[in-house]
C-alpha cells in the first residue's frame, strides 16, 4: 500500500489539506485496487505537472 500514502501525500498537493481529500482518500483505496492506484497516482502526478507549467507561464507573462 506505498502507492496509499503517495496518493494521499499527491492530493494535499494539488488540492487543500481538507476533510474531503482524506474522506476521498479512503475511498479510493477501499475500493480501487493496487493496479488502479497506480493509474490514478499517475493521473494526479499529471495534473501537478500540468498546474507547474500554468504557474511558470503566469511568471513568465510578468
Amino acid at each position: 500500500m506505498n502507492n496509499s500514502r503517495t496518493i494521499l501525500t499527491k492530493m494535499i498537493s494539488v488540492s487543500r489539506n481538507c476533510r474531503f481529500t482524506l474522506d476521498l482518500h479512503q475511498i479510493f483505496t477501499k475500493k480501487l485496487d493496487e493496479r488502479d492506484l497506480e493509474i490514478l497516482l499517475r493521473w494526479i502526478q499529471i495534473i501537478e505537472e500540468e498546474r507547474r507549467i500554468e504557474i511558470d507561464r503566469s511568471k513568465k507573462k510578468f
